[in-house]
């Protein structure tokens, strides 16, 4: 009696254990398979999944580019009025979108090095007698509080102080006064879904060289962005 008991009770104890690993195994499947479809469905700064940018002809992908690089340089452009309307010098052009990987706000979960991407685009100003006084940093916060944008401003030296505004939708601006006299407004967007060496490609393709030229320009100009019918003015060059 007390053997079938025994027998009896074994029986039901690895049913037991069947069940309760069948239920983990299922859990985990559960999990992983949220866990594949929360990153599927992470959307970046403009609101879009990685799959819907995928599905989406490299043609729209390319001109929904040119859209944001225009956004970005009209930002730009205001922020940089409200302080000189003089030349400013090119530091970083903007055009070309970089990895997004290392966006100033952080990389898109699950973004790989080919995976999403953000632009940004930095210009300075000499001003004559500047020193990097914080009040220099005044006429930038006026016109981010007309706008009605949040900012943080960070003392970083005595005379190096930096303001940074969330412009919304993925659009940021950093206004930087420093004690050589040079000030730099800055405007960062992204990170974005999408591949920053297959559009970077196709940018170069459409743009020709003498493009670049400029070293000074007031703001306001920028390097045209390129239509997707634009002819091809720089081939891709052959291995040889």
């Amino acid at each position: 009696m007390r053997s079938k008991m025994a027998r009896v009770f074994a029986v039901a104890l690895v049913l037991l254990c069947l069940v309760a690993v069948s239920g983990c195994v299922r859990a985990e499947r559960e999990n992983g398979e949220v866990g594949v479809m929360l990153k599927s469905d992470v959307r970046d700064a403009a609101g879009l999944t990685r799959s819907e940018m995928e599905r989406m002809p490299l043609g729209e992908q390319f001109a929904l580019l040119g859209e944001r690089y225009d956004l970005l340089q009209d930002l730009l452009a205001e922020a940089q009025k409200q302080v000189s309307a003089d030349g400013w010098k090119y530091l970083t052009r903007g055009m070309a979108p970089s990895n997004g990987l290392f966006a100033p706000g952080g990389a898109l979960p699950g973004a790989g090095g080919e995976g999403s991407y953000y632009l940004g685009a930095d210009r300075a100003i000499e001003l004559p007698g500047a020193v990097g006084d914080r009040a220099d940093l005044d006429p930038i916060l006026t016109y981010f509080d007309a706008r009605g944008w949040e900012y943080q401003i960070n003392d970083v030296a005595e005379f190096h102080h930096e303001v940074y505004a969330d412009a919304g939708d993925g659009y940021w601006l950093e206004y930087r006064v420093q004690a050589n006299g040079w000030y730099v407004m800055s405007v960062s967007a992204g990170p974005f879904w999408g591949s920053d060496s297959v559009l970077t490609a196709e940018i170069v393709k459409r743009t020709p060289d003498e493009a670049f030229d400029d070293e000074l320009t007031v703001p306001g100009v920028r390097v045209p962005f390129p239509a997707w019918d634009d002819p091809v003015v720089n081939p891709p060059k052959q291995n040889r």
